[in-house]
């Protein structure tokens, strides 16, 4: 209550200076309030202008930060699949700043989208690799556990078992950042296809129909892509864009 007349007070001189970058963090903290709020309408609606405005100003790496809380806003708000696609567009753009926080904001904001849906040996690697990475640049444990997900990954972790989790923290030292984003990708790509997995498998199956993904994915090859370049177009590994031919061939 107290902090969002202040944001609104710097929105206004921002926009009144034409501080461009200004304005779009205004609107930023604007949107974080309006989730903690539970106001996810608005909170999207904010978030959405700060992205644009980050954008035009070039400012990749508060972009990125923008789009993981607006994922919050618009999953909230029953868009699981527009939250998913924002992540891998974080992701997309911290391949080339290679910022450690993006990556472990980017991989706590896709353990708390899948929940179960993935595969829990996976899950669990990616929770330990994070939370070595989050140790590693001395991110302060009491500062993460306020955060708005946190209670649905420590959850999570209480489902997985605290000894499979604290061995997959001690293996994830040896991994590097980039490791880390690589599964995390693979986390979300898997718990996307496991939704149309189990809508199908309840329904006549016509053999030869393939998934949206996989008629995405096989469009870009039509157009000339390489693997390389259609991961990066859809915001996915080179990994599952290969399982993705393979279910095609």
């Amino acid at each position: 209550e107290k902090s969002t007349p202040l944001l609104e007070e710097a929105l206004a001189n921002s926009r009144e200076a034409g501080d461009a970058w200004g304005t779009a963090r205004a609107l930023q903290e604007l949107g974080a309030v309006a989730i903690y709020a539970r106001d996810y309408g608005r909170a999207q609606r904010l978030l959405e202008e700060a992205s644009a405005g980050y954008h035009r100003i070039g400012d990749e790496r508060a972009l990125a930060e923008a789009l993981l809380w607006l994922v919050m806003a618009v999953k909230e708000q029953g868009e699981a699949s527009r939250a998913a696609a924002l992540v891998r567009q974080a992701f997309a753009i911290n391949r080339r700043l290679r910022d450690l926080r993006l990556v472990t904001i980017g991989a706590e904001a896709v353990l708390w989208l899948v929940g179960e849906a993935a595969d829990p040996e996976r899950v669990t690697r990616l929770m330990g690799m994070n939370e070595a990475l989050r140790h590693v640049m001395g991110f302060a444990r009491s500062v993460w556990e306020h955060a708005l997900g946190a209670p649905a990954i420590v959850a999570l972790g209480a489902r997985l078992g605290e000894e499979r989790v604290a061995a997959a923290r001690t293996e994830g030292y040896a991994y590097s950042p980039e490791q880390v984003a690589e599964l995390s990708l693979e986390v979300l790509d898997e718990a996307d296809e496991a939704g149309p997995r189990r809508a199908e498998s309840g329904a006549d199956n016509r053999h030869g129909v393939l998934s949206p993904r996989e008629s995405e994915v096989l469009r870009l090859v039509a157009e000339g892509l390489s693997n390389r370049e259609i991961a990066g177009r859809l915001f996915v590994t080179e990994r599952t864009v290969r399982a993705h031919l393979s279910s095609v061939f």
